[in-house]
């Protein structure tokens, strides 16, 4: 198994010095984690089987009993769920902030999983404000479908394609979704095994502990 490597300083890393006030910009999520990690997500094995699911899904709707179901219902539950599944990646969060002692998290910010500007502590972390982005996602999508569905069925007879299309994108935003929560609470059994193992013994060298290697 390869060795971590100490953290390499990164364009967008704080100098040593007085800790800046963090600024709530989207564009700042985006540009300094999102996107240095895109072809991670990308290449992420719950991506791919979320695509694939979601074109089963989409060729099963005339085939399952949910003509008469409409998008609004469907809609609702959507909500329903991400309400639930957004709370569950803020408490991980949470936690992941406040878990273990000091000393631990500082072990875990000094080593970097694949060499890069983003350490173990900061791989973790995107787990869950990522999952939790998903979530967002699916609430975006559950608005969109009682805007523009309404009482309009799931599977209608002569669907157009934008029909199709769009039912497609929201299946495959509910798949990711599901995966992302399954990793997060999956993350955060890892992180309390890996915690308790640092209660017992002396850390040496902090395990990836991002579920999915950083995605």
């Amino acid at each position: 198994m390869k060795s971590p490597q100490k953290r390499k300083r990164g364009k967008g890393d704080v100098p040593p010095g007085p800790v800046r006030q963090p600024v709530a910009n989207p564009s700042d999520y985006w540009h300094g984690q999102v996107a240095p990690r895109r072809r991670l997500l990308v290449r992420d094995r719950s991506a791919r089987w979320a695509i694939g699911l979601a074109v089963l899904g989409t060729a099963a709707l005339w085939w399952l009993p949910v003509q008469s179901v409409s998008i609004s219902t469907v809609a609702g539950a959507a909500l329903a769920y991400a309400a639930l599944s957004f709370g569950a990646c803020v408490t991980g969060a949470v936690l992941a902030l406040t878990v273990g002692s000091s000393e631990l998290r500082a072990a875990w910010a000094a080593e970097s999983p694949r060499g890069d500007s983003f350490s173990h502590y900061s791989e973790m972390l995107f787990v869950f404000t990522w999952a939790a982005t998903a979530q967002l996602a699916v609430v975006v999508a559950a608005a969109l479908g009682l805007w523009l569905g309404g009482d309009t069925p799931v599977a209608p007879d002569s669907p157009l394609f934008t029909h199709v299309a769009l039912g497609f994108a929201f299946i495959l935003v509910g798949i990711y979704a599901v995966f992302e929560l399954v990793t997060i609470v999956g993350t955060i059994s890892q992180l309390g095994v890996v915690t308790d193992t640092a209660a017992r013994l002396p850390l040496e060298d902090p395990p990836d502990v991002a579920g999915k290697g950083g995605h």
